[in-house]
């Protein structure tokens, strides 16, 4: 019964160094690190159309994680609300897959087929703020269309969902064009 005992007890600290590595106590299946090398970024601002802005997107593809972290601000307005989710796909599709997801997410949905997260988590407001703001012009579209474009930076705080992810803070830098006249006002 001692052996036993002196077992559990082996046990029990082995899981407890294991859980506490961070130092935060808390265990995550995948570490999410926008900055890292197997990271591809997509930025969409154009839809329909090479010559019509829309809503910015970001779409970072942590390929080693099959994760995908999103920032999405809108163009109606210049009171700027950033929209940031962490989506968690299953760890054994491919790259191409994912790919299809997030073309998807922009397009006119080609890939019928495309696998969908297992997991969708999105950031509360306080864990993300605008941290720079700046005016980069005026520009006026093929169709009479206008837009004035402001670029952001927004600063992320690490955020830590306890069995699925911790994501490493970050800072993302984002250009959005705010539709100033519509092809419909004309």
């Amino acid at each position: 019964m001692k052996n036993n005992g002196k077992l559990m007890v082996a046990i029990f600290l082995s899981v407890a160094v294991l859980s506490f590595a961070d130092g935060s106590g808390m265990d995550f299946a995948r570490r999410l690190d926008v900055a890292g090398e197997n990271v591809s970024v997509q930025a969409v601002t154009r839809y329909y159309s090479v010559y019509r802005h829309g809503p910015t997107q970001l779409f970072y593809h942590l390929r080693d994680q099959n994760a995908v972290v999103t920032l999405r601000l809108g163009n109606q307005s210049t009171d700027f609300y950033p929209e940031i989710a962490v989506h968690i796909f299953d760890p054994d599709l491919t790259d191409e897959g994912i790919s299809e997801w997030i073309n998807n997410q922009h397009s006119d949905g080609l890939y019928f087929g495309a696998p969908e997260p297992t997991e969708v988590y999105t950031l509360s407001e306080q864990s993300y703020a605008i941290t720079s703001r700046s005016a980069g012009g005026h520009a006026a579209g093929t169709y009479g269309d206008e837009y004035d474009t402001y670029n952001l930076e927004i600063s992320v705080d690490d955020v830590s969902v306890d069995g699925l992810f911790h994501l490493e803070g970050f800072v993302a830098e984002a250009t959005v064009h705010v539709q100033t006249r519509d092809i419909d006002d004309l």
